[in-house]
C-alpha cells in the first residue's frame, strides 16, 4: 500500500491499514500478462483492476476481481450515440421553431396590415 511513514498518520488505525507480509509477498510474485490486464474506471472506486476477456470489435468484455463483468466500450458507444441522436433531433426542432415563428411574424404582419381576402387565402398553413 504505502511506506510505514505514510501509514503512520493515521495513528492507532495505521496496524489494520497494513497489509500482511504473506500478501504483499505474493501480489509482488504473482505473475502479470500486459495483453490482458486492464484498469478500468468503477463509480464507487476510482479504478478497478480487471482483465480481458476477449477483442471482437468494438467490444471489449472486462472481467473485474470483484466480479463484475462490464461492457466497458459498449456502453460508451451506447452513450455517444444517444447522445448525437439527440443532439441532431435538438437541431431539428430548433429549425422548426425558427421555421414557424417566421410563418408566425408574417400571418401577424398580414394582419395587421388588414390585406384583402385574396392576400390572405395565398398564405397557406397546410403545409404543416
Amino acid at each position: 500500500m504505502s511506506t510505514d511513514s505514510e501509514i503512520e498518520q493515521y495513528g492507532l488505525a495505521a496496524i489494520y491499514l497494513r497489509k500482511p507480509e504473506r500478501e504483499r509477498t505474493e501480489a509482488q510474485s504473482a505473475p502479470f500478462d500486459a495483453k490482458t490486464a486492464v484498469f478500468v474506471v468503477d463509480m464507487d472506486e476510482m479504478y478497478l483492476t480487471g482483465k480481458l476477456i476477449k477483442k471482437e470489435g468494438g467490444k471489449a468484455p472486462v472481467e473485474t476481481e470483484g466480479e463484475k463483468a462490464s461492457m466497458m466500450a459498449e456502453e460508451l458507444k451506447k452513450e455517444q450515440d444517444t447522445s448525437s441522436h439527440l443532439e441532431r433531433m435538438k437541431k431539428n426542432l430548433e429549425v422548426t421553431v425558427k421555421d414557424l415563428q417566421h410563418r408566425l411574424d408574417e400571418a401577424e404582419n398580414l394582419a395587421m396590415k388588414g390585406g384583402s381576402s385574396s392576400e390572405q387565402n395565398k398564405f397557406n398553413f397546410s403545409q404543416y
